[in-house]
């Protein structure tokens, strides 16, 4: 497992940035990476490391890089909200983090979202595993999942307006006679530019996590039932994300 850290963002922009910050930041995500790595080495030595230990560790790893990443934006935001740095500068730091924080975001959403999934097929590739062929087997069932996680998102193109009707329909959640009002589950009737057809579970889950938590029925079919959906408020989901 590499102790190296590849630059987020080239030193003529980190300079830009307060420097203390950076250093903090800095300092913190090679501590969490090198906590990591520590405890997977330390295994190999003493008794073996397992599929189980070896995800969480990589969990780990990678959370402690989109963090680092999130605290570099803000950084910027800052600095720009001080107008310290120009509009072109804060753009061009955000670009260069980006370049290699949203693979690791991508990795970290795949980590969480699909562990078991992801447990079982480095169990599969591995068999008695060794901690390179764990690297070996994480980094090919990785691709695969990132790979089928774009196809899926080039190929499917959600149609809101279907799910949006299926709810009215199901809910009998709008009044044509009094300017088509929508009725949102929290704030009541509403107009129907305010409020938005929410998913209960989110249409970006893949097909192995939905299937193991409701069965066959699988993603596609999730993301048009009425069942699987409420009408909230624009300003409630907005603050809902904020939240996250």
């Amino acid at each position: 497992m590499s102790s190296q850290i590849p630059p987020i963002i080239p030193p003529r922009l980190s300079l830009l940035l307060p420097q203390q910050k950076v250093l903090q930041a800095t300092s913190t995500l090679n501590k969490r990476k090198a906590s990591a790595q520590s405890f997977i080495l330390q295994l190999v030595a003493e008794e073996g490391v397992s599929v189980t230990q070896f995800v969480g560790a990589k969990i780990e790893e990678t959370a402690a890089v989109v963090e680092y990443a999130d605290e570099l934006r803000l950084m910027s935001a800052q600095q720009y909200d001080e107008k310290r740095i120009s509009k072109n500068q804060h753009e061009e730091i955000i670009a260069e983090i980006e370049k290699s924080s949203i693979p690791k975001e991508q990795e970290l959403r795949i980590l969480k979202r699909q562990k078991k999934t992801l447990q079982d097929e480095i169990t599969e590739e591995t068999g008695n595993p060794s901690l390179e062929r764990l690297e070996n087997a994480y980094a090919s069932v990785l691709l695969r999942r990132v790979s089928a996680s774009a196809a899926v998102q080039k190929k499917e193109n959600f149609n809101s307006q279907k799910f949006r009707n299926s709810l009215l329909t199901y809910y009998d959640a709008n009044e044509p006679a009094d300017g088509g009002r929508v009725w949102c589950v929290v704030m009541g009737w509403e107009n129907p530019k305010h409020v938005k057809a929410a998913h209960i579970v989110p249409k970006v889950m893949e097909g192995d996590e939905v299937a193991n938590m409701f069965g066959d029925k699988g993603n596609a079919g999730l993301r048009y039932d009425p069942k699987n959906g409420k009408f909230l408020e624009n300003i409630l989901l907005k603050e809902n994300l904020a939240d996250a």
